[in-house]
């Protein structure tokens, strides 16, 4: 018979777990649920690249920091991220920032933010680096263009 009770048992203590599990989801929908919408709207959106300060040649295979500079719009601009696509050995960069919707943004003329990224070439010849420095008259995407040889 130890068997059986033992079955019993583990039946029971699961039954209790099951039970106390189910309360805590329970009180955790009622305490997460509020009748105030305070959750927090943005958008991502590119910001231009206003400077770039980079190595005018690569050593193969070693570590070179690339610096950059873009004006930050506004206090609900935060940087993101950094948009760095490779397509053989060109790359376009751009900068990302999180835009927070809110009514108490503050335009800024003047925030110079300055950034970096590391790159480390992997194969000889030529690396083209496009960074991206907004929209012309005619919708179409500007670019710094950088041209950056790598040595034997």
């Amino acid at each position: 018979m130890p068997f059986v009770s033992n079955i019993q048992r583990d039946i029971t203590e699961s039954f209790k777990m099951k039970k106390f599990i189910a309360t805590c989801f329970i009180i955790s929908l009622f305490w997460s649920c509020s009748l105030e919408d305070d959750s927090v709207i943005f958008r991502n959106e590119l910001v231009a690249i206003e400077s770039v300060s980079m190595p005018i040649n690569f050593a193969h295979q070693q570590i070179h920091n690339i610096s950059y500079t873009y004006y930050r719009p506004s206090t609900c601009h935060l940087f993101q991220s950094l948009y760095h696509v490779a397509e053989n050995n060109t790359s376009t960069v751009a900068v990302i920032n999180s835009v927070y919707e809110d009514d108490n943004c503050e335009t800024l003329t003047e925030e110079l933010v300055e950034r970096s990224f590391e790159f480390t070439p992997l194969n000889y010849g030529e690396y083209v680096f496009k960074f991206w420095t907004g929209v012309d008259d005619n919708g179409e995407d500007e670019f710094l263009i950088y041209e950056i040889v790598v040595e034997e």
